[in-house]
């Protein structure tokens, strides 16, 4: 995820149930980029995992503002609901409204990072108009193209959960905006990686020289 230059990536509900607090925190510690979440919170079943923590206190960060260009751009990341040792997850919708009051006039762009699922996304879409993009993932169903637009957030959903799916679908998108943060052209696919996507020589050379 280094080599690839990524921007932010949020957590998801999967990984922190697999990986526990310990080993997440480890893999954040090694990433050029944040991990964000803005509804992921450590509870007091955390207590002993070698980490000094407060009751309440969130596990990440819950939004970054980066520039892109001339604009300031506010990534806030999404977890999904779930019962998880050591942690409590949030309500979805509070959480993005609290980051949002809370970037106020940082960015002139906001960009959802959400792995709460496609309908949560869409009820956030409904009640949180200042909201650019939502770049969705999680849940069981996807879209062939963007949702939304006309004074809602677009919503970009690429992701479908099915057994050993992970890295045969990415969604592709570009997106223009004026100085004043608006959106005023965009174009989304949802890609289907499958023996006719041919292999990134860096990429494949460095995986190979670290079989």
């Amino acid at each position: 995820m280094n080599r690839m230059g990524y921007d932010a990536a949020a957590l998801g509900e999967g990984d922190l149930a697999q990986l526990g607090v310990d080993a997440v925190r480890e893999r954040m510690a090694e990433a050029d980029f944040p991990f964000l979440s803005a509804n992921v919170y450590l509870s007091g079943a955390a207590a002993g995992t070698g980490h000094p923590f407060l009751e309440g206190e969130l596990l990440a960060e819950p939004y970054r503002v980066i520039e892109v260009g001339t604009q300031r751009v506010a990534l806030i990341g999404l977890t999904g609901e779930a019962e998880i040792a050591g942690l409590t997850i949030g309500d979805p919708l509070a959480a993005v409204q609290e980051a949002v009051q809370q970037i106020g006039d940082q960015a002139q762009i906001l960009i959802l990072l959400s792995h709460a699922g496609l309908e949560t996304n869409r009820q956030i879409a409904a009640q949180v108009p200042e909201l650019d993009l939502i770049v969705s993932g999680g849940g069981a169903r996807m879209t062939a193209m963007a949702e939304g637009g006309n004074g809602e957030p677009l919503i970009l959903h690429a992701d479908v959960s099915m057994t050993a799916h992970a890295g045969r679908r990415i969604g592709a998108g570009s997106f223009s905006f004026d100085q004043n943060g608006v959106l005023q052209a965009q174009q989304w696919q949802s890609v289907t990686l499958d023996a006719e996507t041919p292999d990134d020589p860096a990429m494949a050379a460095w995986v190979a020289s670290h079989r």
